[in-house]
């Protein structure tokens, strides 16, 4: 999984002007593509499990086009390749206004599946909705960073980072809310066990908590947080492992070139 920050970037306003307050907005798409020799994308096929609406899924499949990777090599020579992508898609609007800008913030890639169930492959439980954020109608997207012995277990567990979903820019208790469900993830991937890992890895886990209620564009409120000694330690190396959020771990040849943001 790959992973950049949106910056908005606002026009000057004149002095003393108050600078147009913009909502974020989030939503989920999976699909299929194919890369040539050449690592030009040959063909890519966008679904979503709910109605983002025809004309904005064609733009994110045309960005998708555009997009560059290194040639994936099987015995020393670039070879045609299909793969699975899980992404997660951004909009922004300021309010008052109906105009949107729509930009891809993370990408996945994985091998489409075997026809033999991988034995290694980690089967995460996934923790329990906290009742107060369920009840308030929040949802969120966090990432777990987490530290596993030889045997796969985890160590140590901490959140990266964490949106708040269904929750407008404005609305009250938003650290409240924020802070059950770090606690109940890190909880509940305190018991995981994740094979397949060299001793001593440092991987990475998406986590989702939502509703029916958040299907579509949902409001995100992104956190700030103050990460753990040894998980600061660990980033400067770097030597993390992207897993999806069934533990799954991405497709290392997919190397994609052009950045996300279409720069």
């Amino acid at each position: 999984m790959k992973a950049i920050t949106l910056f908005l970037l606002l026009a000057a306003s004149p002095a003393f002007a108050e600078a147009p307050v913009v909502q974020l907005y989030t939503a989920r798409a999976e699909g299929s593509l194919t890369i040539g020799a050449d690592g030009r994308v040959l063909d890519v096929e966008l679904a979503s499990d709910v109605n983002l609406g025809k004309e904005v899924l064609a733009g994110y499949e045309q960005r998708i086009r555009a997009w560059r990777f290194e040639p994936i090599l099987e015995n020393g020579q670039p070879v045609n390749a299909k793969g699975l992508m899980y992404l997660s898609l951004v909009a922004a609007r300021e309010e008052g206004s109906d105009a949107a800008t729509f930009a891809i913030r993370r990408v996945q890639f994985l091998d489409p599946p075997g026809a033999a169930p991988d034995p290694n492959q980690a089967r995460l439980k996934p923790p329990r909705y906290p009742q107060n954020a369920y009840s308030a109608g929040a949802g969120a997207d966090l990432v777990l960073l987490l530290k596993l012995d030889a045997q796969g277990k985890v160590l140590s567990a901490a959140t990266e980072t964490l949106e708040l979903l269904g929750v407008g820019t404005k609305q009250p208790h938003q650290k409240n809310l924020a802070a059950q469900f770090s606690r109940e993830a890190e909880r509940t991937a305190a018991a995981w066990v994740i094979p397949g890992q060299e001793p001593d890895a440092v991987v990475r886990v998406p986590v989702r908590f939502s509703t029916e209620r958040m299907a579509g564009w949902s409001p995100i409120a992104p956190q700030p947080l103050e990460l753990p000694e040894w998980a600061v330690l660990e980033l400067a190396t770097e030597q993390v492992t992207e897993l999806s959020a069934s533990g799954m771990a991405a497709a290392e040849q997919f190397k994609l070139l052009t950045p996300l943001d279409g720069a």
